[in-house]
């Protein structure tokens, strides 16, 4: 378990978001609700907004409307904010240690280097501590990173595409890993693996910057799919999971 989970449990509120990058609309009127605690997915295809919006959350872009994170702006709930991006960009000389100390700034005093080995292990990286950044493939960066992220020991988990780059075991164990970390915490994360949807407690799908859907993963309707992603969808159900495909 995390530490700081003596912390009240933090909810996410976005009430009439709208962001806009260069002149343009990306975010429109955005209201919803997330948390406390739960796995929390935000879908859509290419250009909907997803990065953007868990962007706002995470405090580092400007936006439009209401956005409160353990009850207040998310600048000032950073400490109880981890942000994983959806490629993470470190000093390629750097230490995979360094990375993970330095993710822990202004969240707690320090990281001792057998914690971090933990949180590295969790992720399939044991003896990755000394390892250069530089070094690891974008699937071992990536997951780098969001041992980074956990390090920060957060109420708030805010992951843009945390399966990408990561092969099928490594997805599944992300999978795994976020529905654990949802029983103590908020954990939103960017999505395009529609098959994953069923293990999250809520979906939302995003077209073209607005809400398409929200609420429990078993509702979100086929044909929705279908219209926003312009291509044939069906579904199979896998012990007692629903899992969404695209067909060719």
């Amino acid at each position: 378990m995390m530490q700081g989970t003596t912390l009240p449990d933090c909810d996410i509120v976005l009430e009439k978001v709208s962001i806009y990058l260069g002149g343009e609309g990306v975010i429109r009127n955005v209201t919803v609700r997330m948390g406390p605690k739960g796995f929390h997915v935000i879908a859509g295809p290419n250009g909907a907004g997803k990065t953007t919006l868990i962007k706002a959350i995470a405090g580092v872009i400007e936006y439009n409307g209401l956005i409160e994170v353990c009850g207040t702006k998310p600048r000032l709930a950073s400490r109880h904010i981890a942000y994983s991006p959806a490629t993470p960009s470190y000093d390629p000389w750097a230490r995979v240690i360094d990375v993970m100390e330095a993710g822990v700034y202004r969240a707690r005093r320090s990281l001792d280097p057998g914690e971090a080995a933990n949180y590295l292990k969790r992720l399939g990286l044991e003896g990755y501590l000394y390892r250069r950044f530089g070094e690891l493939s974008s699937g071992e960066q990536k997951l780098v990173d969001i041992a980074r992220s956990l390090a920060r020991n957060p109420k708030v988990l805010l992951l843009d595409e945390p399966l990408a780059f990561l092969d099928l075991r490594n997805q599944a164990r992300i999978i795994r890993l976020l529905r654990e970390l949802s029983r103590i915490t908020t954990v939103v994360a960017t999505m395009h693996e529609l098959h994953f949807l069923d293990f999250s407690d809520q979906v939302i799908i995003l077209d073209k910057g607005s809400i398409a859907y929200a609420g429990n993963p078993r509702g979100v309707p086929l044909d929705l799919l279908a219209k926003i992603y312009k291509t044939r969808i069906s579904e199979t159900v896998i012990e007692g999971k629903r899992y969404i495909l695209p067909i060719p």
